[in-house]
């Protein structure tokens, strides 16, 4: 999914924390760094390897701080290096407004990639920081940040356009959030039409008295954001003269495709571990929905073996593995669960076909693919 870096640019960004550099020898080296360069640092983190996010993702990074000071200082790119370079003289002003920060990187998402495709949001802040009083005077002035294309970008027809696709907001704090902080990052993220996903924490709570940060706890929290961002694969389908390529999200909530009426999912003899995101869909019915999705090569249905569904759905696993037919009743025979799947392929390809769509995959594929999220 195209993703914005949201970095929060307020005064409490400042703040400052020991951090300590490892040097040879059990050396330690201490030194106080504010909050926005653990952001630098942690982005840097996230960035700076070969299995950096951009190998998949489109990014951009956005700052924000009060209700009028938001800029974008870097357009999506998949150059890692780029993304680095623009948190590393992160600005501080006096302001804090969440809010409209997640709908203007909503915006930024929906202008550049159209309103069905799902999208993501991480934003880099702390659990401490409150929205100001909104009686209190607005401090910032016009030397600050600007907002980017709020006149020159979004025109009649963009401004009429919703985001209907799914967005994503996952929150990196530096000290893990109290409940009341969780349940305001919540209701934030859900007055802005999106869905939360994740929150992440430098400094746990309970170690307040040692506030102290260090390249390996940077790097275990850079390991969990990376590994959710990466979450992903390509992959192909190939039937006849239509092919198609499409983006498969192994952990993301499923949803089943509804036809004419019927629900359409998978017998439960099948091994389910993905769903496909149907980024082409453009009519009204199927707009960003998301389908259970049997990992198999598609073959041609066998006659006598109906396909049936069930209304068990079958358990998805977050980890991509190798798909294996799974058995309900042991006393199907091998050729009643191959033409049980085909048959289901068949249909459910059909359906997907009407809606110039696809929606099977072969995990032995996707290696062979270049990655695409056009």
């Amino acid at each position: 999914m195209p993703t914005v870096l949201l970095v929060d640019c307020s005064l409490g960004m400042a703040e400052r924390f020991p951090f300590v550099i490892k040097q040879g020898d059990n050396m330690e080296t201490t030194m106080n760094i504010e909050k926005r360069s653990l952001v630098a640092k942690i982005i840097d983190s996230l960035m700076g390897t070969i299995s950096s996010p951009t190998k998949l993702e489109t990014m951009a990074v956005v700052l924000f701080a009060g209700e009028d000071t938001i800029k974008i200082v870097q357009n999506f790119t998949k150059n890692s290096d780029d993304i680095i370079k623009s948190v590393q003289k992160l600005p501080i002003f006096g302001d804090f407004s969440l809010k409209p920060a997640i709908e203007f990187a909503k915006k930024y998402l929906t202008t550049t990639f159209g309103a069905q495709r799902s999208q993501k949001i991480v934003v880099f802040t702390d659990s401490s920081h409150r929205v100001d009083d909104p009686i209190t005077e607005n401090t910032t002035n016009s030397n600050q940040m600007d907002v980017d294309f709020r006149t020159k970008i979004f025109n009649d027809e963009q401004e009429k356009t919703t985001s209907n696709g799914h967005t994503d907001v996952s929150f990196v704090c530096i000290r893990k959030p109290l409940s009341s902080d969780r349940t305001r990052l919540e209701d934030i993220t859900e007055q802005s039409q999106c869905s939360l996903s994740k929150v992440y924490w430098l400094l746990n709570r309970d170690k307040e008295t040692n506030l102290t940060v260090t390249n390996d706890m940077i790097q275990d929290l850079t390991t969990h954001i990376k590994a959710d961002l990466m979450d992903i694969f390509i992959s192909v389908l190939k039937c006849g003269h239509y092919e198609s390529q499409l983006v498969v999200y192994p952990t993301i909530k499923p949803a089943v495709l509804q036809t004419t009426g019927e629900l359409l999912q998978p017998s439960n003899t099948l091994t389910v571990n993905g769903f496909i995101e149907l980024s082409s869909i453009r009519s009204a019915m199927a707009t960003s929905k998301h389908i259970l999705l049997p990992i198999q090569r598609y073959t041609r249905p066998q006659p006598p073996m109906p396909m049936y569904a069930t209304k068990k759905s079958a358990v998805t696993s977050t980890a991509i593995t190798t798909p294996s037919a799974t058995t309900a009743n042991p006393s199907l025979t091998n050729q009643k669960k191959s033409n049980t799947a085909n048959n289901f392929y068949y249909l459910l390809l059909i359906s997907l076909k009407k809606e110039k769509s696809a929606a099977l995959v072969s995990n032995k594929d996707k290696t062979t693919y270049k990655s695409s999220f056009q």
